[in-house]
C-alpha cells in the first residue's frame, strides 16, 4: 500500500511500528486530501488512549511548553507533483484545523470519522494543554514517484500558500513541508540502522569480572558523544539506539531536562559530568585502540533524557562552542547474555521515575512469548522495532500493542477495551497480568494474533468495507466468533485453544455472518441514540449487548 510506504518514509526517524503507521492511514472518502495523519506530544505518538485525551486530565508541570505536532501525509502513486492536489489538501486543512468548527460541523460537511479521529487527537490535545503554552507545529509531506528536484512553480506557490494558511490564517503554529519523490523513497529504504559505532573517549577505566565479562567507565567530550548519537551523513538523532531504554523523551520543559539545558548554556557551571548521572551503553563486543572504542550491537539503555537534551541543545553548536569540550560519564558493559542485559536495563531505569509500560519488555513472560513466537514463525516486537531494523518480514512482526488488543478481543471477550483502552493493560500491573499471565499456555499468544489478523484480512475483503468500519468492527467480530464457537465467553486460554486451528475457527462464512449482525446492531443503536459508530465500538454496554444477543445469523 503506497500510503503506508509513504508514511513510513516520512516518519522514518520517529521509528513507528507497522501497527502505528497503519493506524494513522486515513485515505478514502471524506479524507480532505489527507492520506495519513499522526500526532506527537513530546516526541511520543499520541493514540486515543493517551492520558492527555482523557476526560478530567489535568496537565502537570512536565507538560509546560510541551512540543505538540501534527504530521500530514499526501501520497499519490503518480510520476509528478500536482498543484491541484495541494488545492484539495489546503481546503481540507482549512476546514479540519479551523478551531471554530466542531466535530459535528465537519461530520455534516462529509468528513470521514477516521480523519476526524486523527485531527481531533491534535485539536483536543491542544485544548487540554493550551494554558501550558505548547509549542505547536504542522508538518506536511507530499509523496509521489516523481522527481522532487524539479518541482513546478505552481506547486511551490501552493505550498507557500499552505504555510500562510496554517501560520497566519488558522494560527495553529509553525508549518513545514517536504516533497518526496522516487529517489528519496529509494534512499530511505536503503538506509538501515547501524548498531555498530565508534566512541572516542578522554579517559577510561577497564574492569573484568570472574566470568570474563568486561566493562568500562569513560569520560567522553560532548562533541564526541554528540557524534556517537548522530546518524553519519544525515546528522539525524539515532533514536533506535535507545530501544532498550525508556522510549518517551519528557520534553524540554521537564525539570531534569531544563536543568541539563541550563547547565550546558551556563559557561560558569561546574563540570557537566559532576552534575549528571551519565549514560549506560550495552554492546556485544567492545575493543579499544588508543582513545577510541569500537562497539558492536550498541544499545543505550539508560540516559535517554541526557542524550536527547545534549542533542537538542548542541546539534547546531559551532565548532568552537565551549560546551562541546565538557565531558559526560559513559559506562560501557560488554555482554550478549539476555538475562544480564535485562537486569541492567531494569536496574538502571528504576533509578528514575518512569512508566511501568516502558519496562515491560524485560518481564519473564515477555521473554517467553518472544522465544515461542520465533518457533511459530513470528517475531515479537517486545523491544520496539528490533526485528524491523534487522530486516524481518513486516507481515510477521507482532507488536506489543497489537498482541494486547488481540488477547483482549479473542481470549478475554473485551473488544471495547481492545478498541479504546489497550494502553490501560500495559500501564497498570493488575490489568497487565490479566493479558500477560505467565501461567497460561504460551501457545495462546500466536493463536490470538493470527486469529485477529485473519479476521482483519477477511473484513478488508468484505463488500463496501471502509478503513474506518474495519477499525470499528475488527475486535467485535473476532470476540463474537470465538464466543459463538465456545457457547460462552472464554475465561482461560485452554478453552480457546481447544477450538482447534485458527483457520477452522475464523472462516469467511463466520466473519460474514458476524459482520452482518454487527452492521445491523450498529445501525439500530446509531438511530436510537445518535451515537457515532466509533463511539459504540468503544462502548462496553454496546459490546456486551452485541456479544450477548441470543440469536445470530447463520453463516451464508
Amino acid at each position: 500500500m503506497f500510503d503506508a510506504l509513504a508514511s513510513e518514509v516520512v516518519l522514518k526517524y520517529q521509528d513507528l511500528s507497522a501497527e502505528e503507521v497503519e493506524a494513522g492511514l486515513t485515505d478514502g472518502g471524506g479524507d480532505g486530501g489527507i492520506d495519513a495523519a499522526y500526532v506527537f506530544l513530546n516526541q511520543e505518538l499520541v493514540t486515543e488512549d493517551h492520558e492527555v485525551l482523557q476526560s478530567g486530565f489535568t496537565p502537570g508541570a512536565a507538560y509546560r511548553g510541551a512540543s505538540l505536532s501534527l504530521w500530514i501525509v499526501q501520497a499519490k502513486e503518480e510520476k509528478s507533483f500536482k498543484s491541484g492536489t495541494l488545492v484539495t489538501v489546503a481546503d481540507g486543512i482549512g476546514d479540519l484545523l479551523d478551531l471554530q468548527k466542531s466535530r459535528a460541523d465537519l461530520e455534516n460537511d462529509g468528513y470521514s470519522s477516521i480523519v476526524l479521529d486523527r485531527v481531533f487527537e491534535f485539536r483536543n490535545a491542544l485544548v487540554a494543554l493550551r494554558r501550558h503554552h505548547p509549542e505547536t507545529s504542522v508538518h506536511f509531506a507530499y509523496v509521489t514517484l516523481g522527481d522532487a528536484s524539479s518541482i513546478a512553480k505552481a506547486v511551490q506557490s501552493k505550498t507557500k500558500s499552505l504555510a500562510k494558511l496554517v501560520e497566519n490564517e488558522l494560527e495553529i503554529g509553525t508549518f513545514t513541508s517536504q516533497m518526496i519523490g522516487a529517489e528519496e523513497i529509494w534512499d530511505a529504504l536503503k538506509q538501515t540502522p547501524n548498531y555498530g559505532s565508534e566512541l572516542r573517549v578522554v579517559e577510561s577505566f577497564a574492569h573484568e569480572t570472574q566470568d570474563g565479562e568486561r566493562s568500562y567507565v569513560c569520560l567522553v567530550t560532548l562533541k564526541d558523544y554528540l557524534a556517537f548519537v548522530r546518524e553519519e551523513g544525515t546528522g539525524a538523532y539515532r533514536d533506535y539506539l535507545f530501544d532498550g531504554n525508556v522510549r518517551h523523551h519528557e520534553g524540554s520543559s521537564a525539570s531534569v531536562n531544563r536543568e541539563i539545558s541550563q547547565g550546558l548554556a551556563d559557561s560558569e557551571a561546574p563540570e557537566f559530568w559532576w552534575l549528571n548521572n551519565g549514560v549506560t551503553v550495552i554492546c556485544s563486543k567492545a575493543s579499544s585502540q588508543g582513545k577510541t572504542f569500537a562497539l558492536d550491537d550498541v544499545q543505550i539503555v539508560n540516559g535517554l533524557q541526557t542524550s536527547r537534551t545534549i542533542f537538542d541543545s548542541l546539534r547546531d553548536a559551532k565548532a568552537d562552542d565551549p560546551a562541546l569540550a565538557r565531558n559526560v560519564l559513559v559506562r560501557i558493559i560488554e555482554s550478549d547474555d539476555p538475562a544480564t542485559i535485562n537486569r541492567v536495563i531494569r536496574a538502571t531505569n528504576r533509578q528514575t521515575p518512569v512508566r511501568e509500560e516502558s519496562l515491560r519488555a524485560t518481564d519473564e513472560v515477555q521473554l517467553l512469548i518472544d522465544r515461542h513466537m520465533l518457533t511459530d514463525g513470528l517475531f515479537y516486537d517486545r523491544r520496539r522495532n528490533y526485528y524491523k531494523n534487522i530486516g524481518k518480514p513486516r507481515a510477521k512482526i507482532v507488536g506489543v500493542r497489537a498482541l494486547t488488543q488481540a488477547m483482549l478481543a479473542v481470549t478475554l471477550g473485551r473488544p471495547d477495551d481492545a478498541r479504546a483502552r489497550p494502553g490501560d493493560y500495559l500501564g497498570d500491573d493488575k490489568q497487565y497480568s490479566i493479558v500477560f499471565n505467565p501461567h497460561v499456555k504460551v501457545e495462546i499468544y500466536p493463536w490470538a494474533f493470527r486469529a485477529q489478523k485473519l479476521v482483519d484480512a477477511l473484513l478488508v475483503a468484505s463488500a463496501g468495507m471502509t478503513t474506518s468500519e474495519k477499525n470499528d468492527s475488527r475486535f467485535l467480530v473476532a470476540a463474537d466468533i470465538v464466543r459463538r464457537k465456545l457457547g460462552y465467553s472464554p475465561s482461560a486460554a485452554e478453552q480457546v485453544l481447544a477450538l482447534g486451528a485458527v483457520e477452522e475457527v475464523i472462516t469467511p462464512e463466520q466473519v460474514a455472518a458476524s459482520l452482518g449482525d454487527l452492521r445491523k446492531a450498529f445501525a439500530k443503536e446509531m438511530k436510537k441514540t445518535g451515537s457515532a459508530r466509533d463511539r459504540l465500538a468503544k462502548s462496553k454496554p454496546f459490546a456486551s449487548k452485541f456479544l450477548g444477543r441470543r440469536k445470530s445469523s447463520k453463516a451464508p
